[in-house]
């Protein structure tokens, strides 16, 4: 069992089918969630893969840091951090905010099953 990062098409590519069953801990898989088929669909149309571990959580942070900025009234770090850990936002990923020390106050993580193929399903 291994964390994010531990499975991907590197380490497929070097332990061949050896990779069959690793568990590894991911992000959920936010494009599962109905609410997101239109990003998953843009994600498509740029060839790229919504399900990727990162994708769905880098498309949030950009969208937070823009809703941050147009908040704020400003580009300013110092009054968007501020508009940003007084308010939550309903994003892709479910609803965000920060606690004092700047931390995500809740996040979904699942266990996935690695397969020799490169694809992941949830671990039951």
């Amino acid at each position: 069992m291994g964390p994010e990062g531990t499975a991907n098409q590197d380490l497929v590519a070097i332990a061949g089918p050896a990779i069959d069953g690793l568990l590894v801990t991911l992000p959920a898989d936010f494009t599962q969630n109905a609410a997101n088929a239109d990003i998953v669909k843009a994600f498509e149309a740029k060839k790229r893969n919504a399900g990727g571990a990162f994708q769905m959580t880098a498309y949030t942070a950009t969208q937070v840091i823009a809703d941050g900025i147009k908040g704020a009234g400003s580009d300013d770090p110092t009054k968007v951090a501020k508009y940003l850990h007084a308010n939550s936002f309903d994003t892709p990923i479910g609803k965000v905010s920060w606690n004092k020390q700047g931390d995500l106050t809740n996040f979904s993580f699942d266990v996935f099953t690695w397969h020799k193929d490169g694809s992941k399903t949830v671990y039951k």
